[in-house]
């Protein structure tokens, strides 16, 4: 026996239990699509159930569970999303849900993933000893993979837009003081990559883009350095590629000090001859910074083989310094030096003058009392009384 009401069904298939069919409309070839549930348990349940179904149908939000897993969904927005982004941000996503989201919630259906789930994912990264930063990069994934379950009609919604996340301190990269700087820069003289180092501090590029500059880059006549690609290590694969940089204002020509430009012009001269000399089995990738067999650089072997040790020998190694301290040690001392907040931000190919001046706030303040000595040295005489104009 089956009672209807126009739009939806209850049939009896047995001893308490019962088929809720609701009509979906129709397909292309105008076959009839239905939703069916089985329901088990007394006829006043599968009316409830069937109640739901159809107000739910008349809010709009009228969802077909899928049997889907998590992990089938994620390989297909992997696939989806693997050509429209950088191959460096798509290797940390695989990674972020490979290693945190995967193993403990990948099985289950995606239909059934509730907000506990995802909660319980970020307290067990937690206590596992992952950052708040490892944890919210995690959970931006897992997001957006489940946005998209949510616009495929697979969920209803997004279970990650109200889990709660760890506070994220703001990690501050030192950055060296005019003495330090210079403590440094004396000391990596006798350093074969010294030239990387001392390019990175005048021109605050980022790692991945001075070790993907190619010569083709460096004017050297004019002496202007373009920065157009930057150096990616695949961390799923291994190898390496020259990708699109950040952002658009990424992509910029900065001026070279003249004594850095001559420097240039005698590693290029000493390049070609051990190139030459080499013959065939040097890899010519036209790199500026290549290693003895013409590949790019890492930057973690050139941190650590390199960059450590010259702290160490100019006494600085316990000061919490990295190699990016290189790139804000160039922003920190033109801000200091009263550069414009706009030079200094298209320098490092910031988005906006707004991300530079919050990136160094802690500039600021020495910054503000300068402008007052200025402002009081114009309108104030010695004695504290005001300038006749």
């Amino acid at each position: 026996m089956a009672q209807t009401n126009g739009r939806g069904q209850i049939i009896e298939k047995g001893k308490d239990k019962w088929l809720v069919r609701i009509f979906r409309g129709r397909d292309a070839s105008g076959k009839k699509l239905y939703f069916n549930k089985v329901i088990n348990g007394k006829k006043s349940v599968a009316q409830k159930y069937l109640t739901g179904k159809l107000r739910e149908k008349d809010l709009g939000i009228f969802i077909e569970s899928s049997r889907q897993t998590l992990d089938e969904h994620l390989d297909y927005w992997l696939k989806t999303i693997k050509t429209r982004v950088a191959r460096q941000t798509y290797d940390g996503y695989e990674i972020a849900l490979r290693v945190h989201v995967r193993l403990r919630i990948g099985q289950m259906r995606l239909a059934d993933i509730k907000i506990h789930d995802v909660q319980t994912v970020y307290a067990e990264m937690e206590a596992g000893g992952s950052s708040a930063r490892t944890v919210r990069s995690a959970h931006t994934v897992l997001s957006m993979a489940m946005k998209k379950a949510v616009q495929l009609d697979y969920i209803v919604k997004n279970p990650c837009d109200y889990a709660e996340l760890p506070k994220q301190v703001k990690d501050e990269t030192k950055a060296f003081s005019p003495r330090e700087a210079s403590l440094f820069l004396q000391h990596a003289k006798n350093n074969k990559h010294s030239l990387i180092f001392e390019l990175a501090l005048l021109t605050g590029m980022r790692p991945e883009e001075y070790l993907a500059l190619r010569w083709s880059d460096i004017d050297l006549k004019s002496g202007i350095a373009t920065v157009q690609r930057v150096l990616v290590w695949h961390r799923t694969g291994g190898g390496w590629s020259l990708d699109e940089p950040k952002t658009k204002k990424s992509r910029r020509n900065i001026p070279l000090p003249d004594s850095l430009t001559e420097k240039l012009k005698k590693h290029r001269k000493k390049q070609l001859e051990y190139r030459l000399g080499m013959g065939s089995t040097y890899q010519n990738n036209n790199f500026v910074f290549a290693s003895e067999l013409g590949t790019p650089l890492n930057s973690r072997n050139l941190a650590q083989r390199h960059f450590d040790k010259i702290l160490k020998d100019a006494g600085l190694d316990k000061m919490g310094f990295v190699l990016y301290s290189l790139r804000h040690t160039c922003a920190t001392l033109l801000l200091f030096g009263e550069e414009n907040p706009k030079v200094v931000s298209e320098r490092l190919g910031h988005s906006s003058v707004k991300m530079t001046l919050d990136t160094y706030s802690h500039v600021l303040p020495g910054m503000q009392e300068n402008a007052s000595n200025k402002l009081e040295a114009m309108l104030y005489r010695k004695s504290g009384t005001l300038r006749k104009i």
